[in-house]
């Protein structure tokens, strides 16, 4: 059988329906497929501590307008005026705010207090 024959053939099958019944079979097969990929669930990996969304944009904005003001000079070690802030924010006083890079260097920071070793030893 030649290539062009059966393509005729093919669309010989549409000839019979009406362009009702070929507009539900794309609905359905449309439907189906949505389906499918509503059905598939990323998982969502708990064991890091990298957020699986990128981050909002005002975010970022407001992290370059920072940066930009403040790119050559070195960060404040112990963080006064965030932790003023949220301290205020909180009703806390700022002496109970600790702020750190990650978890865990806070959980590190916070089994030394605990064992009363001071650096981290």
């Amino acid at each position: 059988m030649k290539p062009r024959r059966r393509l005729l053939d093919y669309y010989r099958q549409f000839q019979e329906l009406s362009p009702e019944e070929i507009s539900r079979g794309y609905r359905e097969h449309s439907e189906a497929a949505r389906s499918r990929a509503l059905s598939v669930v990323a998982s969502l990996d708990l064991t890091s501590t990298v957020w699986h969304e990128p981050p909002h944009a005002e975010i970022v904005n407001a992290a370059t307008y920072a940066l930009r003001r403040a790119i050559n000079a070195y960060p404040d070690p112990s963080a006064t005026v965030a932790r003023s802030e949220l301290a205020a924010r909180h009703d806390l006083d700022p002496a109970r705010v600790v702020l750190g890079h990650g978890a865990g260097e806070l959980l590190a920071a916070a089994l030394a207090s605990l064992l009363g070793r001071e650096g981290g030893e």
